[in-house]
């Protein structure tokens, strides 16, 4: 497990949460950060009612390399944050402090360092 002192950078609006005996990433009011296992390196497939559920996670303006995170324009013209060139999402069903979208479909999985 990683110690305090050894957590990554982060950019301004994501913070890590401690989930038990794991680190999170979060943004907003603990809202956990997920990936798509189905997205390729730096590209979002979720669009349309797949963003409804799986809000991408918004770059501010002017955001850009922060460590491991980069900011990527998906093709509805949004700036969305990647972490490790994994794209990265918040599920709309999560209340702040939860992390139940973890192994949805196979496919969406917590995102941490």
């Amino acid at each position: 497990m990683l110690s305090e002192t050894a957590l990554p950078q982060t950019p301004s609006e994501i913070s890590i949460l401690r989930k038990g005996d794991r680190y999170v990433f979060c943004v907003g009011e603990s809202q956990a950060i997920y990936s798509n296992g189905l997205d390729p390196p730096n590209r979002s497939n979720c669009y349309r009612q797949c963003s409804e559920l799986w809000p991408p996670v918004i770059a501010k303006v002017g955001g850009g390399r922060v460590g491991s995170w980069n900011v990527i324009v998906r093709s509805d013209n949004l700036t969305q944050w990647t972490y490790k060139s994994r794209p990265v999402y918040t599920y709309a069903r999560d209340a702040p402090g939860e992390a139940r979208g973890e192994g949805i479909g196979g496919i969406w999985h917590l995102v941490g360092p």
